[in-house]
Order: structure tokens, then sequence, then C-alpha cells
């Protein structure tokens, strides 16, 4: 007889790829993809390919690289063949959050036209400007997260900075802000006072002659 003859079986596997784009349609660089224990990361255009995945029923998950203030799509179940799945894309979304307080005058007064600008710091690309109430409050949603310089103004009064103020999902950020009326431009050339010389007076001298009549 024969013995010893043995067979062997392989695990089959297939690959999954697809992309991770942004909330413009862009793909997203960096991400980190998973499919049955196995990674890939997404390249400039947002693709990525992961090979070597187990067939059958298999979670797919983004689970690195999302970039910050962004979250992203929810694991998607896939059944992989040896000819691949194709097609699992994932989407980022924009991360918000609100903004509130208040604009008021060194003595609590109402001031008149405020502007409330928030220009993106830190990696934050964002720039908006937030509206304020007829009362001086400010209560704004939908706001990106992240970290902002604020600037606010208002005619007649000095600027108001502050160097930086964050939002996040479960934390407003704070902007309550007092503004110092401004002063009144000194004159650039002051006028400088004059004093006017008379010019001496003219005298006239008038040569008066006198005849004499001499009677003889």
């Amino acid at each position: 007889g024969v013995t010893g003859v043995d067979f062997s079986t392989t695990r089959e596997t297939g690959s999954v790829s697809g992309r991770v784009i942004d909330p413009d349609g862009s793909g997203v660089e960096g991400v980190t993809v998973e499919a049955g224990g196995k990674t890939a990361v997404t390249d400039r255009g947002g693709v990525y390919s992961i090979a070597g995945v187990p067939t059958g029923d298999t979670e797919v998950k983004v689970v690195d690289g999302v970039p910050a203030g962004y979250s992203v799509s929810g694991a998607q179940q896939k059944n992989v063949t040896t000819s691949g799945v194709t097609g699992v894309d994932f989407s980022t979304t924009r991360e918000t959050g609100s903004v509130s307080g208040s604009v008021k005058g060194a003595d609590g007064e109402r001031v008149k036209n405020p502007t409330v600008t928030l220009e993106g710091i830190n990696g934050n690309d964002d720039s908006l400007e937030v509206p304020v109430k007829a009362d001086g409050s400010i209560d704004t949603s939908k706001v990106p997260t992240g970290d902002y310089k604020v600037t606010v103004t208002a005619p007649g009064y000095d600027d108001k900075v502050l160097p930086k103020v964050t939002v996040t999902k479960e934390t407003p950020g704070r902007i309550d802000v007092v503004l110092t009326p401004a002063e009144a431009p000194a004159p650039e050339n002051p006028a400088e006072p004059t004093t006017t010389t008379p010019n001496p007076a003219t005298s006239t001298t008038t040569k008066v002659t006198t005849s004499k009549q001499v009677t003889k």
C-alpha cells in the first residue's frame, strides 16, 4: 500500500478597495482602512486597496488617519470573494459645535453694529462671521470645530482680539467681550500760531516854501 498521500487546504482570499472622500468629494490622503485583519492607507486621491482579505463576510472600517475636526462614516459589512470587492467608499463630515457669549460697552451699554469674525488657527482653515443679537448676545450653532482667533469691531470703539477660542462638539466656544470707546484722534499737523509784524509806517515829509512879497 501507499501511505502519506496528504492534501492541504489554503484559505481563499480576495481584495477590498474603495475611496475615502471629504465633504467636497476630494480624496483624503493618509487614512487607514481595515478589512479581515489586513490594512491599507489611502493615497493622494483617497484610494485604498487591501489584498489578502479572507473570503466571506467581513467588516470594513476606517481605523486611523481621519483629519482633526472631521468624523467618518461607519463600518460596512461585505461578502469578500476571490474576485474581490470594489467601491467600498467612506465619506468624512466636518464636525460642528457652537459659540456663545456677548458684546457690550464698558458700562454694560449696548454696542451698535458690532462685527465678530472668527479666523481659523492651528491647522483650522475655516473662517466665518457670527451674528450678534440686538441685546448684544451671541448664540450660534453649526460652527466648524477647531481653534479660532476672534476679532470684534464696532464703530466708535477700539477693536478687541481674543487670541484663541476653541470650539468642540461638546463645549461651546466662549466670546465675552467688553469694548472700550475709541479716543478722538489728535490733529496730525496742529496749526502753529503766527504773529504778523506790522511794516514800519512810512513817514511823508512835505516841504513848504513860503514866498515873501518885498515892497519897495
